[in-house]
């Protein structure tokens, strides 16, 4: 299966997170640092998830997906530990022409998380199409050893600098030669 990676501008768009175990919070946690708006449908929930749903930050439903429509949602993450539920939640995205990632079952993906180093404004996402996520995160830990930290404060002062060099030095290859 081949994939395209891409980086999704979440913020404030509608996401839906099926499951309320220690595996849906974590996606929970990942799409709340990218601004998602969150909804939550799930019998029961994590201890954190709670205290997310009591402050406010995340829309809990409980009780079962087959009442709602994902028409509205930009994706859904179905993290439940039940097959069969997690495969009806990817069918109905599928007709809802919505992204869908069923945790650690890529056949049912229309998109997988990668493993993700943030080094805000630098992002580095690594992928195994879903099938080897401990490889992934071997090779993240890798990458982590090699790439300082402090790229994201380089490339922060890179971008305060951008326009006035791309006015000062109009020539590409130039500018490219000066970065």
């Amino acid at each position: 299966m081949q994939h395209l990676p891409l980086f999704a501008d979440l913020n404030d768009r509608a996401c839906l997170v099926v499951g309320g175990g220690i595996v849906a919070a974590r996606r929970v946690k990942q799409l709340l640092q990218a601004g998602a708006r969150l909804t939550v449908v799930a019998p029961h929930l994590t201890e954190s998830l709670n205290e997310l749903a009591a402050a406010g930050t995340i829309r809990v439903e409980r009780g079962e997906l087959d009442a709602y429509s994902l028409a509205d949602y930009w994706l859904v993450v179905a993290a439940t530990d039940d097959p069969s539920v997690n495969g009806r939640v990817a069918a109905a995205a599928e007709r809802a022409k919505t992204f869908c990632n069923v945790v650690d079952d890529p056949e049912h993906c229309s998109f997988i998380m990668p493993a993700i180093i943030d080094y805000d404004p630098i992002t580095i996402a690594i992928g195994s199409s879903g099938r080897s996520p401990v490889v992934a995160r071997w090779l993240k830990g890798l990458i982590e050893t090699f790439v300082p930290a402090r790229v994201g404060a380089l490339a922060r002062l890179a971008g305060a600098w951008r326009e006035r060099v791309r006015r000062t030095v109009p020539d590409l290859a130039e500018r490219r030669r000066f970065w």
